[in-house]
C-alpha cells in the first residue's frame, strides 16, 4: 500500500524522500532526541542515508515525515513496524517538544492504521525512564500491557521497556468486542522424583525462591527467580513415583542480563552440572546450559 499524505491542524505527514535526509540528520544526530533510542546518534549523514535505504524502504512498513504545515520543514518521523503486533514509533526534534505535535502526528497515523490498514491493535515500546513518551502514550489512550528487558547494542546494561497497547475499539470509543479467552503467561512443569531435593536444588544452587508447596506430604511446588511480579521466571515441580522414568523431551530457555559468565561461574562453584560453557552463538545470543537433578536441561542466554 502506498504511504498516503495526511493534513492535520498544524502538520503535514507525507512519504519520506531522499531530499529529506539533511533534515532527518539534524534529528538523528541530536543526542537529546536520541537519548532513549536503541542506536547511537548519527555521526555522519551517511548513517541517515543507510537508515533511509534499509528501514524506510522495508516492505510492509509505513514511514512518514512529520512536517510543519506552514513552511514544510521536516520536524519529526512517525512509523509503523511490520511486527507480530504492529508497533508504532515516533521521534521529534527537541525544538518542537511540549507543543502537542507528537500526539497530533500519531493520532493521524493511528486513524490510518485502524481504519485503512485494518490493525486490531498497536503497540508502543517505551523506555521506563522516558516520561515524555509515556505522557504521549497516555494522551493517545494507550495503557501499559507488559514489561520487557532489552539491551541496546551500544550499552552494557539492559533497558526495561514498558509495552503500551491500544486496540481498535478503544481508539474508536466503541464497546469491547467478544474475544477468545486471553493467554497471560506460561509456566513449565518439570516431573521430579524427590520434590524436596529438587526444591533444595533450585533454591540453594540456582538462587530461586520457593513460592508454594502443595500436599501433605508435599508433591507439587513452585519456584521462581526475578525482581518484580509479572516478570518472574517460574517453574513448577511435580513429584512422580521413583519407578516412573523421567525423559525430558525439551529444554527450558531463560533470558538473563549480560552477566551470564558470572552466573555460570557461580553455579559451577556450587556444584551444578554445567553442560556447556558460555559461548557466543551466530543468532546473536551468548548462552550456557546446565542440568538439574532429574536431567532437565536449562539454557541461559543474553543478547550480545
Amino acid at each position: 500500500m502506498t504511504v498516503p499524505h495526511f493534513h492535520t491542524d498544524r502538520l503535514l505527514l507525507r512519504p519520506i524522500t531522499a531530499g529529506d535526509l539533511p533534515a532527518f540528520f539534524k534529528i538523528f544526530s541530536n543526542g537529546e532526541a536520541m537519548r532513549f533510542m536503541p542506536s547511537l546518534p548519527h555521526s555522519r549523514i551517511e548513517d541517515t542515508r543507510a537508515w533511509f535505504e534499509t528501514e524506510v524502504s522495508r516492505p510492509g512498513e509505513h514511514h512518514w515525515a512529520v512536517c510543519d504545515k506552514d513552511n514544510g520543514s521536516v520536524i519529526g518521523h512517525v512509523n509503523y513496524l511490520k511486527t507480530r503486533i504492529p508497533g508504532m514509533g515516533y521521534i521529534l526534534h527537541p525544538d518542537y517538544w511540549g507543543q502537542g505535535y507528537t500526539v497530533e502526528a500519531a493520532s493521524a497515523a493511528l486513524d490510518f492504521g485502524f481504519d485503512h490498514l485494518g490493525y486490531e491493535r498497536v503497540e508502543l515500546w517505551i523506555d521506563d525512564t522516558n516520561t515524555r513518551s509515556m505522557r504521549v502514550a497516555q494522551k493517545l489512550g494507550f495503557g501499559i500491557k507488559g514489561r520487557i528487558a532489552l539491551r541496546y547494542r551500544h550499552e552494557a546494561r539492559h533497558h526495561h521497556m514498558f509495552v503500551y497497547g491500544m486496540r481498535a475499539h478503544e481508539w474508536r470509543g466503541e464497546a469491547e468486542p467478544a474475544d477468545p479467552p486471553s493467554f497471560f503467561k506460561m509456566e513449565p512443569a518439570f516431573l521430579v522424583h524427590n520434590l524436596q531435593q529438587s526444591v533444595d536444588f533450585y533454591v540453594n544452587k540456582l538462587g530461586f525462591q520457593l513460592d508454594f508447596l502443595f500436599g501433605d506430604p508435599p508433591f507439587h511446588a513452585g519456584v521462581s527467580r526475578g525482581e518484580w511480579t509479572g516478570n518472574l521466571v517460574t517453574i513448577q515441580l511435580s513429584q512422580v513415583p521413583p519407578e516412573r522414568t523421567i525423559q525430558p523431551s525439551a529444554y527450558l530457555y531463560i533470558f538473563t542480563d549480560n552477566r551470564i559468565d558470572e552466573l555460570c561461574a557461580a553455579y559451577r562453584a556450587r556444584g551444578v552440572e554445567i553442560v556447556s560453557d558460555p559461548e557466543d552463538e551466530p543468532w546473536g545470543i551468548r548462552e550456557f546450559s546446565l542440568r538439574d537433578l532429574d536431567g532437565h536441561r536449562l539454557v541461559f542466554g543474553t543478547f550480545i
